[in-house]
């Protein structure tokens, strides 16, 4: 990237003038006063004309500067100016936390309340704390740091107001501008400054370099352009403005898909990024392809993993058994933010991230003949790439291994418990860059599982004694998504936590229950069945009326909480976390001579383009029941066109998992 940033330094000896535009607008906060003119009103709005918000944003000002360095790279640096007014729940206000990544640093910071009567008061440098780089219990390592502080005295109708400038080592690599906010804005601006000399043309003795940009879920006002004094000064500074006035609330809601799917943004990213295939050469030569290594001793440990094995697939899989089981530590030290580290060295700590594990196991491959390449993701939760717009949106990289008969497959090397086919759920079904030797990319999506690939089965026998007392010996199945979320909740679980989590699967009707016996099958074996045993003893499994009792005998859970069932309708999709079907077959058996069958469950069936459900009691013989109820989740994104209707059917699916048999005792 900074050969790619780099401008020619001829330009430079032949323009004997400082290249450096005044700092990022100067002074510091805004008075009450000022503030009104700026926004033409007479008074600061409040509850009256937002009577639904919390707060208001008053004022938004981002500004940015480009500036040459004496070796020729673009920099920039941005000013931020918040301020804004607390209505109620104002508390949620008062902490704030400015992230400082991708090589940022803090160069100025300030910020005071103002209380209704025009008090004011400012936080002192001592303030205001700055944190780095640590390493926590998810073995985080970073030198990434973040400024954060607490406003004094907040209350209703007071005004908070911060301003920070932050110094970037890359110009629109990262930078986004959000015009829209979870409360409403007034005024929300970007004004961009830069010299004349920055995109000159070439022949004209300019550098020639630009930037590019992108709205999303607005329409962005034309911008102002001030090109400052017209004449021959190279140096001359030029403002690109942007101006919203008004910007509407963002509303999130639960279980919905990333923000940045939705909400009002501009992104931005370098000229010469005019493709995809620009940023993957970049990324490739320079960052990549320089860590690759298939040494000898390479070679040697992916052979001796592979030996006796004959099939590509075999041999695929023993090398990223081997690169997954190494410890997962996300790696953000100067450049590690982008650029992994050797494989030998991956090898040497037995640890990495995402990036150095993918490297070592292209590695590994290469060395044995296996064609393998790097692949970039965005994940499901950041939100969703646009192929029409060159950035880079990625916070992930997996690899694609492909067979000598040409099969392929995506794996995620940091996937602890995924097979061969296997990816984890915020890595299916996304569109992904996969880039070749070439330095030249496609997009490519990854495989996306079904209901029927992800099975969890509940199979439980449930023995009821005279004095109404029962106990229940479960086995549950997993498979699939299902398998990989269980053995990551299983491994390092004490006694204790395992019983707790055993616990966690029946429902509330049952909480004095007792659990023992616990078994599961090794967490570490993804090809085997994983399977989790324990027995459940309640001292009454009924509740009487008069000379009746009640017994309820579906205890497991479909969902374990519907609050996202709240909303009668939604404004944005409905995100589960993946496809499954849950499968339960429960037996019962009754002490027959003292009681016996009054009534029980009629069967239901639902189905929609969502999901199917369906359960259904039996009576057969002797006091032995059976209850089997089947719940597949054919889509986990439910549009709001489908929500209403699916809400429907998840209600009718919740009474009727709490309904009970009827005995009469003998």
């Amino acid at each position: 990237m900074k050969k790619s940033l780099r401008l020619f330094v001829v330009i430079l000896l032949f323009v004997p003038v400082l290249l450096f535009s005044p700092g990022c607008g100067g002074g510091g906060f805004i008075d009450v006063s000022s503030l009104k003119d700026e926004l033409n009103v007479s008074e600061i709005p409040g509850a009256k004309e937002y009577p639904n918000a919390d707060a208001i944003r008053i004022l938004e000002r981002h500004e940015t500067e480009l500036t040459i360095t004496s070796d020729g790279y673009v920099n920039t640096q941005e000013k931020v100016h918040i301020i804004q007014k607390l209505l109620k729940n104002i508390d949620q206000y008062a902490f704030i936390e400015i992230d400082l990544g991708g090589g940022q640093k803090l160069e100025k910071i300030v910020a005071r309340t103002v209380k209704a009567d025009g008090t004011v008061i400012e936080l002192k440098p001592e303030d205001f704390l700055l944190s780095s780089g640590s390493s926590d219990a998810n073995s985080f390592y970073t030198d990434e740091k973040s400024v954060k502080f607490t406003f004094p005295a907040i209350e209703k109708n007071c005004i908070i107001e911060y301003i920070y400038t932050i110094k970037k080592g890359f110009a629109f690599r990262y930078d986004v501008w959000f015009t829209q906010n979870t409360v409403p804005i007034l005024k929300n601006e970007y004004i961009l400054r830069f010299p004349k000399l920055l995109i000159l043309a070439k022949g004209l003795g300019g550098a020639g370099w630009n930037w590019n940009f992108k709205p999303y879920n607005l329409n962005l006002p034309k911008q102002v352009t001030d090109e400052g004094i017209k004449n021959k000064d190279l140096a001359q500074p030029m403002t690109v403005t942007w101006t919203l006035n008004n910007v509407e609330a963002f509303e999130p809601e639960p279980n919905m898909p990333a923000w940045s799917n939705y909400i009002g943004h501009v992104r931005f990213a370098p000229s010469d990024w005019k493709s995809w295939n620009d940023i993957s050469t970049w990324y490739y030569k320079e960052l990549f392809e320089p860590q690759v290594e298939t040494s000898s001793k390479i070679k040697s440990l992916a052979e001796s993993l592979t030996k006796d094995l004959a099939s590509d697939e075999e041999k695929i899989e023993a090398l990223n058994h081997y690169v997954r089981n190494m410890r997962y530590v996300s790696i953000v030290l100067g450049d590690g933010g982008l650029v992994p580290n050797p494989p030998s060295k991956v090898i040497e700590r037995n640890y990495g991230d995402c990036k150095d594990k993918s490297t070592l196991l292209v590695s590994l491959c290469r060395s044995i003949g296996i064609t393998a390449k790097p692949v970039l993701v965005l994940t499901e939760d950041r939100g969703e790439i646009d192929e029409s717009f060159a950035s880079w949106r990625f916070n992930h990289m997996i690899i694609q291994a492909t067979t000598s008969s040409g099969k392929s497959y995506f794996i995620d090397a940091t996937a602890e418990f995924a097979t061969l086919t296997d990816l984890p759920v915020g890595g299916e079904g996304v569109k992904t860059l996969v880039m070749n030797s070439d330095g030249k990319a496609s997009f490519q999506k990854t495989p996306v599982s079904t209901a029927s690939d992800n099975v969890t089965t509940f199979n439980a026998d449930i023995q009821i004694k005279p004095d109404g007392s029962a106990e229940m010996d479960v086995t549950i199945l997993y498979k699939g998504n299902s398998a990989q979320e269980a053995r990551y909740k299983l491994k390092d679980l004490t006694n204790d936590e395992l019983a707790r989590h055993c616990g966690n699967y029946i429902a509330e009707d049952f909480i004095n229950a007792k659990i023992d016996n616990i078994s599961h099958t090794p967490v570490d074996s993804v090809y085997s069945e994983m399977k989790l045993q324990f027995t459940v003893s309640f001292a009454s499994l009924f509740t009487k009326a008069a000379d009746l009792s009640m017994a309820r005998i579906n205890p497991f859970h479909i969902f374990n909480q519907y609050s996202w069932l709240k909303r009668e309708k939604r404004s944005y999709p409905l995100l589960l976390p993946y496809r499954f079907t849950i499968n339960k077959n429960i037996t019962l058996q009754l002490p027959d001579q003292y009681y016996e069958l009054r009534s029980m469950p009629e069967k239901l069936s639902l189905t929609n383009k969502n999901m199917e459900y369906d359960t259904r009691y039996q009576d057969l013989g002797g006091g032995k029941l059976r209850f089997q109820e089947t719940f597949s989740l054919k889509e986990n994104r439910i549009t709001p066109q489908y929500y209403s209707e699916f809400r429907n059917l998840i209600e009718q699916m919740k009474n009727k998992s709490e309904e009970k048999i009827v005995l009469n005792k003998k």
